[in-house]
């Protein structure tokens, strides 16, 4: 994986987990997640402007995790997810938009949803 410019391996690294979490596969479904290699390079890739606040939110995240986040053990990194969460504010606001217009673009959830 090639992280976008601006955000290094480890900042990619906890975001892809970071939206792993948010929006996980589903095999009820049949979709993937937010994870999914193709969803998160167009992440990666529609990220642009909102750069400086990926960064700020995926620094705050860190912060919290300790480290990297997606380092952390699978309910470690859920309780984190949840004061990060919690916490909110533009940063964490500007990494749910990107995620959900990422994801709900790709044409395997949009099939899902009879689009």
């Amino acid at each position: 994986m090639h992280p976008t410019p601006g955000l290094t391996e480890t900042e990619a690294r906890d975001l892809r987990a970071l939206v792993g979490l948010m929006i996980p596969a589903s095999t009820t479904y049949d979709v993937p997640g937010a994870d999914d290699t193709l969803i998160f390079a167009d992440i990666l890739r529609s990220l642009e402007r909102d750069t400086e606040d990926a960064r700020a939110a995926l620094k705050e995240l860190a912060g919290l995790s300790g480290g990297a986040f997606a380092d952390l053990a699978p309910d470690r990194r859920c309780e984190v997810s949840a004061i990060f969460k919690e916490q909110g504010g533009a940063p964490l606001f500007a990494l749910n938009r990107v995620g959900l217009l990422c994801y709900y673009r790709d044409d395997r959830v949009m099939r899902s949803l009879g689009q």
